[in-house]
């Protein structure tokens, strides 16, 4: 192919796949009708969660800070680059030592979460998992390096939080 016909081929596809790209998916009806199908009544149905006495059951769970920093730590020590049969816990000696520091943190914040439930349970109702009565100690500063290899740690990895449970309906009865 000569080099005038690819470059003629190049700006040909270029041009039509521009005007695709400024071309509207959905029309205006269209796109209303999808907007109607989804805000109909009963569409979307949320709950809270409640424990045995009635009452909104709190429970401890990460907070969003904490699932993204987990993220980044997981790509700093290299875990998701391991195929799932590869034990990871040879890594070198600081990433052993940050390993154990977050485990600390989060087991300590998850018992301040989960103390603060069963302290308030007149306020805030049963708790849906009970305490191992077992208070964790904190971890203190995170080891060096670890805060610039992965950034800061959230103030919380873990809060009580009251789950919602959420519950999406379909005409189609074979669809769940």
């Amino acid at each position: 192919m000569s080099f005038a016909r690819t470059v003629l081929m190049s700006l040909a596809l270029t041009s039509v796949a521009a005007s695709w790209a400024h071309a509207q998916q959905f029309s205006a009806e269209e796109r209303e009708a999808i907007v109607r199908y989804w805000k109909a009544p009963g569409r979307f149905k949320s709950e809270t969660v409640n424990g045995v006495d009635g009452r909104p059951a709190y429970q401890v769970f990460l907070t969003p800070e904490t699932s993204t920093w987990f993220w980044k730590y997981q790509r700093a020590i290299g875990a998701g680059k391991l195929p799932p049969t590869v034990d990871g816990s040879s890594a070198p000696v600081d990433k052993a030592e940050w390993e154990k520091w977050v485990s600390a943190r989060l087991e300590y914040d998850r018992g301040l979460a989960q103390a603060y439930v069963e302290a308030n349970v007149e306020k805030v109702g049963t708790p849906r998992i009970a305490s191992r009565g077992v208070k964790p100690l904190d971890p203190g500063m995170p080891p060096t390096g670890l805060a610039t290899a992965v950034g800061a740690p959230p103030p919380r990895f873990a809060l009580p939080k009251i789950p919602i449970n959420v519950t999406v309906s379909f005409e189609d009865p074979d669809v769940s």
